[in-house]
């Protein structure tokens, strides 16, 4: 007369407590927090070299001498541009250029 014997003993009801923890935790670990890692680092570095490049732009891509040139327009073209927020727009859309050329210089992205 055989009988049926289980050679391994069922999971406990911590094992598999303890088992759905530590694969959450690799799954954060492995594919959450070491790409924040990475991206952050990306942009502490494209932030940086962003504002060193802006520092070293010539002067007439200034912030100062944009706005002095919308400002010395005639007042009928000025109203447009100031309806438009040339003063604000143009500096902005110089930097947002200036990190998009910066971001596509990186291995990882370009």
């Amino acid at each position: 007369m055989s009988t049926y014997s289980v050679s391994t003993p069922l999971a406990t009801l911590g094992q598999v407590i303890f088992s759905v923890f530590t694969f959450g935790l690799k799954y954060l670990l492995k594919g959450t927090i070491f790409k924040l890692l990475i991206l952050t680092a990306f942009l502490f570095a494209v932030s940086v070299f962003g504002s060193m490049m802006i520092s070293m732009l010539p002067e007439f891509l200034s912030d100062s001498f944009i706005k002095s040139y919308v400002d010395s327009l005639p007042p009928g073209l000025n109203y447009f541009f100031k309806m438009a927020a040339l003063d604000f727009g143009l500096p902005l859309l110089i930097s947002a250029h200036t990190a998009r050329f910066t971001i596509r210089r990186l291995p990882i992205i370009g």
